[in-house]
């Protein structure tokens, strides 16, 4: 945050945000985002997505039959994890070629940013559904 000056950072943001925000980060702030931010982005995807997935496969067998179709419903937050790594290979790609820059691949990855953030909160709605309901029947037994 110290290379942009008060610009928010590519999560999210327009294709034409990019460009302004690398020329603004400078060599020494791109270094560090791709050699310092990046490989922390790259850890939190995998934590999320298998532990909230397990989490749902684990209360999913305790709640519906075993037959359901619900328990497809586990591999949502493994797909907000894919998209938060496709992502964030975005984001290293163009990194990594700057000064070049493709708006396809800001594009590309801007729709994986959003992609990603739709994962989430459904995601969040869906935990909170499971968690109540498996309340809900741990209080009727």
């Amino acid at each position: 945050m110290k290379y942009i000056d008060g610009m928010q950072l590519l999560d999210m943001q327009p294709a034409g945000y990019v460009k302004i925000l690398f020329e603004t980060l400078g060599n020494e702030g791109r270094k560090a985002y791709l050699f310092k931010q990046s490989p922390m982005d790259m850890i939190y995807p995998l934590l999320f997505a298998v532990t909230y997935s397990l989490l749902l496969t684990y209360l999913f067998k305790r709640i519906f039959d075993p037959e359901s179709k619900l328990h497809y419903l586990n591999l949502i937050p493994l797909f907000g994890g894919l998209f938060d790594y496709l992502e964030n290979t975005g984001i290293i790609i163009m990194l990594s070629v700057y000064p070049g820059f493709s708006v396809s691949l800001a594009k590309l990855t801007a729709f994986f940013s959003v992609t990603k953030s739709i994962y989430k909160p459904v995601f969040l709605i869906l935990i909170a559904s499971i968690v109540k309901l498996f309340f809900r029947i741990i209080a009727k037994k």
